[in-house]
């Protein structure tokens, strides 16, 4: 149980940031409405958009690929480490 706390506790950043990726992928659509596909057209504001987006993308696919629980139903040290690291991209 004291596992699956600090687990909870290392994920906290998502409780606080819940609709981060959601709004990532809104603006992502709004910059390709107003600009087009053609990346080399885009404003400086509208490529780090698409960055924002892309980063929050590969975030998501490292946290969902990442195997949290060992065989006893315990937490893999690699998921803590999956944890802190996705928490420490968010908070940069």
């Amino acid at each position: 149980m004291a596992q699956k706390h600090l687990a909870l506790t290392q994920m906290g950043w998502a409780a606080d940031h819940p609709l981060l990726f959601h709004d990532a992928n809104v603006a992502l659509k709004e910059v390709i409405r107003i600009f087009g596909t053609d990346y080399l057209t885009y404003a400086h504001g509208a490529k780090d958009t698409v960055f924002k987006a892309v980063k929050y993308a590969q975030l998501v696919k490292k946290v969902i690929d990442t195997p949290i629980l060992n065989e006893d139903g315990s937490l893999t040290e690699n998921a803590m480490i999956g944890f802190r690291s996705a928490k420490e991209c968010l908070e940069e």
